[in-house]
């Protein structure tokens, strides 16, 4: 008797149960369908409204659900108004970008509704990006405040009912990002793009506050990860396009680090190795990186005050090729030493080594009387380079610029080669000194015969010391 008793009570139990439960979801399902296109005006309103009416947003389908805090956002495109951003500009409150985002679907969890109709505190979850289309339209006038990339009225904040926003985790995954800089001056334009982009970033506050300042110093406060794929960057009417397969910036691990980086010249030559009878027509430069890690003590606010401050460089496979078309007797070519290259850079440098490994270095000059090309090939280059500035209270602690590096000529002599550069010297003073091992006569005939009709027929150095100042 007392089984049965116990049993009709569990079956009356299951049965609240399952009707509370179903209750429960009917009434999220009624809710979030009544409430999803509210939802879906109140955000177009709240973007065109924080945004001066520049910007609206069209959105193909909207998702919510008010039991899970979760609303979707499908097929949705936010778009300038040109009209709009003429006339803001007119009045001097454009913004430095226009942004044209595209995305399949963004995903917003919401947390602590309430504190946003007490205190105006919007706290958000989780915000994730799915499969953006990014482009950045920079169209500043070049000159004092051309310099930055983006300006207070890049980010404004609406300032009615939100008065600062929290957010939790803010992902966006498989994107693809562009950046073109138009200006007014053609030599400046420029573009850069990646076609996969990751990047994640935790504990995200922003306020009124938030917009005083710069995306930079906006995101030097926050801990974030980026990776970007299959970087592009050229100048439209320069010389060379550079690529990335990898771009990687860690905030908590202080690092950026670049694989596979190419520069590679726009224009057209016949080969990136001329063969020993073809002229290249005019000088060019190849440089290939396996990979570039920076340590860096504080990233974003280096690229704010334009200061270049890099502990350690490590470049690992470097392959660098520089292609001469020769010096005619009636031209000079001048080439700068260290100290006048550094001191005529607008930008602060200041690095304390750059660490380099299994590297090579290819030189070719184009002999005119010869008609062929002369090279000097340096190879598995090992060293580091110490001290390389041009911040006069810098140098002041360390007065010179030493190389020190450990390679082979023409993959057969070795070669210890120590050089030092007297940073602060009027006359440019350096001084260099170095071993050559073994190695025979015969393989440099690679430079000497193309550019000084010498021929070694045979010889071979068995040690060579040397120690020069000038």
């Amino acid at each position: 008797m007392f089984a049965n008793s116990l049993r009709k009570n569990l079956v009356l139990s299951f049965r609240i149960l399952l009707i509370f439960t179903s209750s429960i979801c009917l009434l999220n399902f009624l809710g979030s369908v009544y409430y999803q296109e509210t939802c879906r005006l109140k955000i177009i309103q709240l973007i065109k409204e924080s945004s001066h009416n520049l910007y609206g947003l069209q959105v193909k389908d909207i998702h919510l659900n008010l039991l899970l805090g979760k609303i979707q956002l499908d097929e949705l495109a936010l778009e300038p108004d040109t009209v709009i951003y003429l006339r803001l500009k007119q009045a001097g409150k454009s913004s430095f970008n226009r942004y044209h985002l595209h995305a399949k679907s963004l995903v917003i969890s919401f947390r602590q509704v309430y504190r946003l109709l007490f205190d105006g505190r919007l706290h958000i979850g989780d915000i994730s990006l799915n499969q953006p289309i990014i482009h950045v339209q920079n169209d500043s006038i070049p000159g004092q405040d051309g310099k930055r990339a983006f300006s207070n009225a890049d980010f404004p904040l609406n300032k009615g009912l939100v008065s600062s926003i929290f957010i939790d985790n803010l992902t966006v995954n498989h994107g693809q990002i562009s950046y073109l800089k138009t200006g007014h001056i053609k030599s400046e334009q420029f573009t850069c793009n990646s076609n996969q982009v990751y990047f994640h970033a935790e504990s995200i506050i922003i306020d009124r506050n938030s917009f005083k300042s710069t995306l930079v110093s906006f995101l030097d406060k926050q801990k974030f990860t980026l990776d970007l794929h299959s970087l592009i960057f050229k100048k439209r009417s320069g010389s060379y396009v550079y690529t990335a397969r990898e771009a990687r910036i860690a905030k908590d691990d202080n690092e950026v680090r670049i694989e596979g980086l190419k520069m590679l010249p726009q224009f057209k030559v016949p080969e990136y190795i001329l063969s020993v009878n073809e002229n290249p027509g005019r000088d060019f430069m190849t440089l290939g990186i396996d990979n570039i890690s920076l340590k860096v003590s504080a990233f974003f606010k280096m690229v704010k005050s334009g200061f270049i401050d890099i502990p350690v460089i490590s470049l690992e496979g470097a392959d660098f090729k520089y292609n001469s078309d020769g010096i005619p007797s009636t031209v000079l070519k001048k080439y700068d030493m260290p100290q006048n290259f550094l001191k005529k850079l607008s930008t602060r440098i200041k690095i304390d080594s750059i660490k380099i490994h299994h590297s090579t270095i290819l030189y070719q000059d184009y002999g005119v009387s010869t008609h062929k090309n002369g090279r000097v090939i340096f190879n598995d280059i090992n060293g580091v380079i110490s001290h390389l500035s041009n911040d006069s209270s810098y140098l002041r602690k360390h007065k010179y610029l030493d190389i020190a590096i450990r390679t082979k000529l023409y993959n057969t002599g070795n070669l210890q080669l120590n050089v030092t550069f007297d940073m602060q010297s009027k006359t440019d003073s350096f001084r260099y000194s170095g071993i050559m091992g073994y190695f025979p006569l015969t393989i440099i005939n690679q430079i000497t015969v193309p550019l000084s009709s010498l021929q070694i027929i045979r010889g071979n150095a068995v040690n060579c010391w040397f120690d020069v100042c000038a």
